[in-house]
């Protein structure tokens, strides 16, 4: 009994080993392609320490793929040699959701008759008014990313602009609010939708992003070379967790900007339809752009979103979240719905028009 025990054992250590060894060949070589892909470069010690992580993530990666019944796949992508932590230093956004009196008119619930004669479908990428995805760097300004996307799409669909609009001046220029620091530290869309209300907003071109080199630094205004293209006359809210209103306001209107958890949660995406992880309390801490919907034949309904990730993450910039309603609570303690909570804070801008 010993000696089968023995060979067993044996056995067992043998298959680990050669596993091991397998498992690090792969590794390296994915490592590689990665430094190459992504242009990284590190010293000897670095390189050490980065690749630890880099295998670290690939065992995650490889775990959460080969379960069966998940409806989306992970991926070596640019963040693949940040830690955990590392990540959210870098990325978060900290979109505060938490000022209520600076906010502006909330709409009013839409009904479920409203919904009878909507598509199964909508894209509004094909309607020319969504401009190429951005990369916001290491600058946690997803918030300036979602609103200026959302003034870019609206001066289109009122035929104000076809532009490209200066993100960099919402994050450079936008002054804190109460406890709002935001620049590359986060902030919320009425924040730069009030900046753009007094002020306009000038195109890209103009002002380019600059934000992005240092982590978390953000550049000082320069007004000497703002020169305002676009402006609005503010902005609406739709009531928080209506699922009816945000699918016909995506249907028959426009695209919509959403606060989301979850950050953390999307890094290693690669395609398919996402469900974030309900066990803990939301914290908004990225926010986005809804342009579409639709339903895949295998995963069911989910919401087409734009990142500011560049368009070399997810499925070209983009990721599909699951459309299922259902609901949790934040940090703090508000009822909030929609997948990684995407249905409490919904806003767009009203009034846009051109200037000069």
């Amino acid at each position: 009994m010993v000696f089968y025990m023995d060979i067993s054992i044996s056995q067992h250590t043998q298959h680990a080993a050669w596993y091991h060894s397998n498992f690090l060949r792969v590794a390296q070589t994915q490592f590689q392609d990665f430094k190459k892909t992504y242009r990284k470069f590190y010293g000897r010690v670095e390189n050490y320490k980065r690749f630890a992580v880099f295998k670290s993530n690939l065992v995650k990666i490889n775990y959460h793929n080969s379960n069966p019944n998940s409806a989306w796949t992970m991926g070596v992508n640019k963040f693949s040699d940040l830690t955990d932590e590392e990540f959210v230093q870098t990325y978060t956004c900290l979109v505060n959701t938490n000022n209520l009196a600076i906010r502006e008119q909330t709409r009013k619930r839409v009904s479920e008759s409203f919904l009878e004669k909507i598509p199964n479908r909508v894209d509004w990428r094909q309607s020319g008014i969504i401009t190429k995805v951005k990369h916001q760097g290491l600058c946690g300004s997803c918030w300036a990313f979602c609103a200026t996307e959302q003034i870019e799409s609206y001066a289109a669909l009122a035929n104000v602009s076809h532009a490209e609009l200066s993100t960099e001046e919402i994050i450079s220029c936008v002054p804190s609010i109460r406890n709002i620091a935001g620049g590359c530290i986060g902030g919320n869309d009425f924040m730069a939708y009030g900046y753009v209300k007094l002020f306009g907003i000038s195109k890209s071109e103009q002002y380019p992003y600059t934000s992005a080199q240092n982590i978390n630094i953000t550049d000082s205004c320069r007004h000497s070379i703002k020169q305002p293209a676009v402006g609005v006359q503010g902005y609406e809210r739709l009531e928080s967790n209506d699922l009816n209103a945000v699918l016909n306001h995506v249907a028959n209107v426009g695209p919509l900007g959403v606060s989301m958890g979850g950050l953390n949660f999307i890094r290693d995406y690669k395609s398919g339809v996402v469900k974030c992880n309900f066990d803990e309390k939301v914290m908004f801490n990225h926010a986005v752009q809804i342009v579409g919907y639709g339903t895949d034949s295998i995963d069911g309904d989910y919401w087409l979103i734009r990142n500011s990730w560049g368009g070399d993450w997810g499925e070209e910039g983009y990721f599909r979240l699951s459309r299922e309603n259902i609901c949790g609570l934040d940090d703090h303690y508000r009822k909030v719905c929609g997948m990684c909570g995407i249905l409490y804070e919904v806003t767009y801008p009203v009034g846009l028009f051109k200037i000069n």
